[in-house]
């Protein structure tokens, strides 16, 4: 992987453009991305079906610019969980920003292009302004939100109730950086990845997409993925967007 230093303030707040529509989706203004911008980041290539041991690598704050990205875990008997997907703007390990390491693995499933911030210049930007620790307070809350929400989707629902869960919930989230449209957007996810996502197995995640194509309620060729029903989707998975508090950059 390459490693390269945008010196230019101007030019890193362009690059960290993601990262800025992550923010005001959660509604924070525009200063604090200007604010977060100043502390220099390090941004780094990171090659598509790459892992690597931490998130988030020991004393850095770490956000995803570009491409697709997920945490997981490897478990005992040599199988792996995807805990969750990272999209663009996304941080790797929001946790790292308090705790200085991460407990999840990252991994890629394309090329990605990750802002690096050291670790303690921005612990101590958070200490001295309001807007920064609001910003991460904000995503922390977000980051919970997702987490309670597919903590409800494996305990409780049908394994088509997750899957249409998971496409709306990217859906919105893609959307409020631009990288998605309204009929869809790039899915970049195996069948595989579907089912270390969605505690299923591989052959479920077939099943499944099959009988959703049947019912007309999606289509998924090439890695992209088209939402022919959206009122039909959300109802099967009994989603709302107000978790996400995305809804209205989406909208």
């Amino acid at each position: 992987m390459s490693v390269q230093r945008e010196y230019a303030s101007n030019m890193s707040v362009s690059m960290l453009s993601p990262f800025g529509a992550r923010l005001c989706a959660l509604g924070l203004p525009p200063e604090t991305l200007e604010e977060i911008a100043a502390c220099d980041p390090l941004l780094e290539e990171v090659p598509a079906r790459s892992e690597r041991r931490s998130a988030a690598p020991a004393g850095s704050f770490d956000v995803l610019l570009r491409g697709w990205a997920f945490r997981y875990r490897d478990l005992r008997e040599g199988s792996r969980h995807i805990a969750g997907l990272v999209l663009p703007g996304d941080p790797c390990d929001i946790d790292a920003v308090e705790f200085g390491r991460s407990n999840v693995q990252l991994g890629t499933l394309t090329r990605c292009l990750v802002a690096s911030f050291d670790g303690d210049a921005f612990r101590d930007l958070c200490d001295r302004s309001a807007l920064v620790r609001q910003a991460v307070t904000r995503l922390s809350m977000a980051e919970n939100a997702m987490l309670r929400e597919w903590n409800l989707c494996l305990a409780h629902r049908s394994a088509s109730q997750r899957m249409a869960h998971l496409f709306c919930e990217l859906h919105v989230r893609l959307a409020a950086v631009d990288a998605a449209d309204r009929d869809g957007y790039e899915l970049p996810l195996t069948q595989v990845h579907l089912a270390e996502l969605l505690g299923l197995t591989a052959v479920h995640v077939n099943r499944t997409l099959q009988a959703m194509r049947a019912e007309q309620l999606i289509e998924l060729s090439d890695q992209q993925l088209t939402v022919r029903d959206w009122d039909a989707l959300a109802a099967l998975a009994e989603f709302r967007a107000d978790y996400l508090e995305m809804e209205r950059a989406a909208a």
